[in-house]
């Protein structure tokens, strides 16, 4: 069976609090109109929020002592709402899904050997 990492559910809150530490208060991560403007359906998670989601599933699956690092490639936004989780696919890199299995972002993972 394929490794498979829960994210979790990505929520508005969430969002509002990683721009609030990061300082990043760009309209399309915080303002509904603002995004809908843009033409998206709803404000968008920002990228590294994905990321760290990632990271910290990873830590949490008790691989503290040998991660280095990881390459994250975003596909497509992420919306409040999204439950994401990481597969590992056949050349070792993960895919980061919605619950509708879209690929949201693809992740190389850098472990020590």
């Amino acid at each position: 069976m394929a490794e498979c990492l829960d994210l979790g559910e990505v929520t508005r809150e969430m969002i509002a609090r990683y721009a609030e530490a990061i300082g990043d208060f760009n309209p399309v991560h915080l303002d509904e109109d603002f995004a809908k403007g843009a033409g998206l359906p709803s404000v968008i998670a920002h990228g590294p929020l994905t990321g760290a989601l990632f990271i910290d599933a990873v830590l949490r699956s008790g691989r503290r002592s040998r991660t280095t690092g990881f390459d994250l490639r975003l596909k497509e936004p992420v919306f409040p709402g999204d439950k994401l989780a990481a597969t590992r696919t056949g050349d070792g890199s993960f895919e980061i899904t919605d619950s509708q299995g879209r690929v949201k972002a693809t992740v190389i993972l850098r472990e020590a050997q």
